[in-house]
C-alpha cells in the first residue's frame, strides 16, 4: 500500500506535490534571504577562524583561540570543522562570502526537515492538508529561521538526523538485524550521526534505551547510537593521542552559559529583587549539582515515557532538558520544534504558540548583543543593560512556560496511563 497517498484521502497527488514544493520553496527563500542579508553571530566568525587554522595546517584540538575578544576551543565534533574547512576553500576560490556558504548546510537541513515532516505525517495517517500544515509551520517558524540563517549555528543538522531516526523507525520494515529489528538499527544509526554532529541527541538515549524490548536490544541500540561518535572522535587518534584526549574532554566538559536560563536564572532574579538568604550557597550548590540532577531526571523520564509514541517521547525528553538544565544557549530552542509540530496537530497548539513567541524573543534579544550577536548592527534606543535585562526576562518567561507545560495537570499522566505499547498500534499498522 502507498502510505504517502491513498485513494481514501481524497487528495490529488499533483496538487499535494505542488503545495509541498511551494512550502519548501517558501522556507528556502526566507532562509536564503536572511542568510544573504546578515553575516551572522560570533559563531560564524569562529567557524571562519577554524577553517583558516586548518588551511594553515594547525592542530586546532590542542589550543585555545580568540575571535573578536571571545576565547574558544574546538568543542564540537570533528566533522563540522572539516565541513567549515571545505566551505572556506570554496569561498576562497569562488569569491562567495564564507558567512553565506557556512549557513547553507543548516538551511539544507531545514529544507529536508520540511519534507520529512510531510512524509512522517502521511506515514502516521494524517490527511494531506494536515501534513502540509506541519511542513508549513516549520518552514515559517521564526526560531528555526533565525538560528539557521541569522545566528549561524548548526543545531538543525543534528536535529535533521533525529527526524530521520523517527522516519526510519516508522518506515523501515521490521526484519531482524542482529539483536535489533532493521528499523531500530537505522533509528540508532541516525541518532548516532546526530550525536556526532552535535551532542544533544545524547539526551534522548534514555528514552530509546527503555523503549527497546529486552536488555539485548537496549545494549545494541546504545552501541550503534554511539558508533558514529566513536569513529568521529576516534579518528583524532590518527592526529595524536593528545588531540583525542583534549577533544574528548572538551566535548563532554564544555559548560553552557550558566544562569541565563532556568532555576539558576530564577535564583539570580529573586536575589536581584530582594536579598535571598543563603544565595552564595545555593548558587554554588546549583553549579555543582545541576548536571547530575539533569542526568537523573532524563533517566527517570526516559523510563516513564517508554510507552509513548516516538515523537511524543522525544518531546517529553526535551521538555525535561529545558526544565532541569542549568546551562543554556538560545539555539537549544530549535531542538524540539519538529517534534512539537508532530504532536500538536490535534491538541496543544496554544502551548506551542506561546512557547514559540517567548522563544523568538529569547533568540532575537540574544542576537542583539553588541559584541557577537547576529543583529549587532542594529542600534537600540536603550543601553546594553536594558537589552540584557529583556533577554533574561524572555528566557525566564520561556522557561516558566516550559515548566508549566511539562507539569500541568494531565499532560503527561494521560499519556503514561494509556497503556500504549512500546511500538504503538498505529506504528504497527504502518509496518503491515
Amino acid at each position: 500500500m502507498n502510505h504517502v497517498y491513498s485513494s481514501s484521502s481524497g487528495d490529488s497527488p499533483r496538487r499535494v506535490h505542488t503545495a509541498l514544493i511551494l512550502v519548501i520553496l517558501l522556507g528556502l527563500a526566507l532562509r536564503l534571504f536572511l542568510a544573504h542579508t546578515i553575516e551572522g553571530s560570533f559563531d560564524v566568525y569562529r567557524w571562519e577562524d577554524v577553517a583558516n587554522k586548518l588551511i594553515e595546517r594547525e592542530n586546532i584540538f590542542l589550543q585555545t583561540y580568540e575571535t573578536d575578544g571571545n576565547p574558544w576551543s574546538a568543542n564540537s565534533p570533528p566533522p563540522w570543522y572539516v565541513l567549515a574547512w571545505m566551505l572556506k576553500l570554496i569561498s576562497n576560490i569562488s569569491g562567495v562570502s564564507f558567512y553565506f556558504l557556512i549557513k547553507l548546510p543548516m538551511i539544507l537541513a531545514d529544507v529536508i526537515i520540511i519534507l520529512l515532516l510531510f512524509l512522517i505525517g502521511r506515514r502516521l495517517g494524517w490527511k494531506a492538508r494536515h501534513s502540509l500544515g506541519a511542513s508549513l509551520l516549520f518552514a515559517v517558524h521564526p526560531i528555526s529561521i533565525l538560528i539557521s540563517s541569522a545566528h549561524g549555528q548548526f543545531d538543525s543538522i543534528a536535529t535533521l538526523f533525529v527526524v530521520l531516526a523517527i522516519y526510519a523507525f516508522l518506515s523501515v520494515k521490521l526484519t531482524p538485524f542482529g539483536w535489533l529489528q532493521r528499523n531500530e538499527l537505522f533509528c540508532a544509526l541516525f541518532i548516532g550521526i546526530g550525536i556526532l554532529i552535535k551532542l544533544f541527541p545524547l539526551f534522548l538515549l534514555p528514552f530509546f534505551f527503555f523503549k527497546m524490548n529486552g536488555i539485548k536490544k537496549r545494549i545494541a541500540f546504545v552501541f550503534w547510537a554511539l558508533v558514529p561518535l566513536g569513529i568521529g572522535v576516534g579518528s583524532l587518534l590518527f592526529v595524536s593521542l593528545d588531540s583525542f584526549i583534549n577533544e574528548f574532554s572538551l566535548l563532554f566538559g564544555y559548560p553552557s552559559l550558566y544562569a541565563v536560563w532556568g532555576y539558576p536564572l530564577l535564583l539570580n532574579f529573586m536575589n536581584y529583587l530582594f536579598r535571598v538568604p543563603g544565595y552564595e550557597f545555593l548558587d554554588a550548590f546549583f553549579r555543582i549539582t545541576g548536571t547530575p540532577v539533569l542526568g537523573v531526571a532524563l533517566l527517570i523520564m526516559g523510563f516513564l515515557a517508554r510507552k509513548l509514541e516516538i515523537s511524543k517521547g522525544i518531546v517529553i525528553m526535551f521538555l525535561v532538558f529545558y526544565t532541569f538544565t542549568p546551562g543554556f544557549g538560545g539555539q537549544y530552542l530549535t531542538w524540539i520544534l519538529p517534534f512539537l509540530i508532530l504532536t500538536v496537530h490535534k491538541k496543544g497548539f496554544k502551548e506551542f504558540f506561546i512557547f514559540s513567541v517567548f522563544g523568538m524573543f529569547v533568540v532575537i534579544l540574544g542576537n542583539l548583543h553588541p559584541y557577537g550577536g547576529a543583529f549587532k548592527f542594529i542600534s537600540l534606543p536603550v543601553d546594553e543593560s536594558m537589552r540584557k535585562l529583556g533577554s533574561l526576562g524572555a528566557a525566564l518567561a520561556t522557561w516558566g512556560w516550559v515548566v508549566f507545560w511539562f507539569a500541568k495537570e494531565g499532560y503527561l499522566e494521560a499519556e503514561l496511563s494509556s497503556g500504549v505499547p512500546p511500538v504503538s498500534s498505529l506504528e504497527q499498522k504502518n509496518y503491515k
